[in-house]
């Protein structure tokens, strides 16, 4: 007998029941919401988006950020919203108590436990463009899963789960993938995006002020570069095959008085232990440091509150080209991986759409050098091409460009 495993098991099995007791006893209260994200290693993105905004509409409501870090939980706090360790006695009474557990990945950045019998609201972190096909529920149908299921109260959960996303057309996809009822999905724009929709950002903290006015005070173009995480691991910085390639990219800047601004999805960090962790990153992050016109941004940076400053951006089949169509400038493709990605991963049918009206699509580290030098030499040539397949595309992808707005509804706050 593998005992770690036996261990293992009979420790979950003991929380969740004695989680079961516990929310058979304490009363939700409409009054409060718990709120996490990213595994509760960052306070960024939709849940930190999300809380700040509820915040400020709903002053009435009861917020608490919930996390296991305590560098997140000093953010939360300085950014005004009371924060709690899942386990501390605090951070269990108010997971107990709160009628919305709310999040941007999953159940499990705040408490599967303690989120028995709450309402489930998933912000999810992206408009994907991958195929999100790994992560569907196993079906079964067995006597034992359905005991299973209805003693652990997962039957009646079904309906307690809530999606919100801007684009109707994927409803259907991801109501199976995220296994709730197509009628629990919420048309609302992601909450990081009202930042960029308004041009206000009224809740940064020192460090992102510091960079933002950083980036503006060099008066130089500046160039995002903010790629998807990939299963197999295997990042390539653009697509570079050598230092070679970097030395050329450093010298085209340089010509042009740019800089080169990147990050690597969250979730190819070694700090996110996440499937397809990128085992290049630090390679390519050593080579980086040594380059003048190229900045990394490190885990903790939160991308949405830069993004405005990226004059031009360079992706491949990352949502953020979604998110960056709010501020009508240019994109370069540089999906240098296609075939290999098709198969590793697989993309959604619309990713066919958007790659032929978006930008101009370059599939090797020379072409991307043409393309980005054009662009620098006379970007007059972007607006003639693409502006109008922008326009038709963005109405494509957000039904809505509200979101608490379009959330209020559901939530129900005091």
């Amino acid at each position: 007998m593998n005992w770690k495993i036996f261990w293992t098991f009979l420790v979950y099995h003991w929380y969740y029941h004695a989680a079961l007791i516990a929310t058979w006893l304490i009363p939700r209260s409409r009054k409060i919401w718990v709120v996490g994200g990213s595994k509760g290693l960052r306070f960024a993105d939709n849940a930190r988006h999300f809380a700040l905004q509820a915040k400020r509409t709903w002053p009435n409501q009861k917020i608490v950020w919930i996390s296991p870090s305590t560098e997140v939980r000093a953010q939360a706090i300085c950014a005004g919203i009371p924060s709690h360790h899942p386990i501390s006695l605090l951070g269990i009474w108010y997971c107990l108590r709160a009628s919305w557990h709310i999040f941007d990945t999953s159940i499990k950045d705040i408490s599967e436990f303690t989120g028995i019998g709450a309402k489930w609201l998933n912000l999810w972190h992206g408009v994907p463009l991958k195929s999100l096909d790994n992560m569907k529920p196993w079906p079964s149908n067995n006597r034992i899963n359905r005991i299973h299921n209805w003693w652990y109260r997962k039957d009646s959960q079904y309906h307690k789960k809530y999606l919100t996303h801007p684009t109707p057309p994927h409803f259907d996809y991801l109501s199976e993938i995220f296994d709730l009822p197509r009628g629990n999905i919420i048309t609302s724009n992601l909450p990081r995006n009202q930042q960029i929709i308004s041009s206000h950002y009224p809740d940064l903290s020192t460090s992102e002020l510091q960079l933002r006015q950083e980036l503006a005070q060099s008066k130089r173009t500046v160039i995002g570069y903010f790629p998807t995480w990939r299963d197999t691991g295997m990042d390539r910085f653009l697509g570079a095959v050598g230092i070679n390639d970097i030395n050329a990219l450093n010298a085209l800047l340089k010509e042009h008085d740019a800089i080169l601004v990147t990050k690597w999805h969250s979730c190819s960090y070694q700090e996110y232990k996440h499937r397809g962790m990128s085992r290049t990153a630090a390679e390519i992050d050593a080579t980086l440091t040594q380059s003048p016109h190229i900045m990394t941004l490190p885990f903790q940076c939160d991308l949405n509150t830069i993004l405005d400053c990226c004059d031009i951006l360079i992706s491949d089949y990352s949502g953020v080209m979604i998110d960056y169509l709010l501020l009508d400038r240019p994109i370069i493709q540089i999906p240098y991986d296609l075939d290999e990605y098709r198969i590793f991963t697989g993309l959604l049918p619309d990713y066919e759409l958007l790659s032929a009206s978006i930008g101009p699509m370059t599939k090797s580290f020379s072409q991307l050098l043409q393309q980005l030098e054009q662009y620098l030499l006379n970007n007059g040539d972007w607006q003639r091409e693409y502006k109008a397949s922008h326009e038709k595309i963005k109405h494509y992808y957000f039904a809505t460009i509200e979101c608490t707005v379009t959330l209020e509804k559901t939530l129900q706050p005091v």
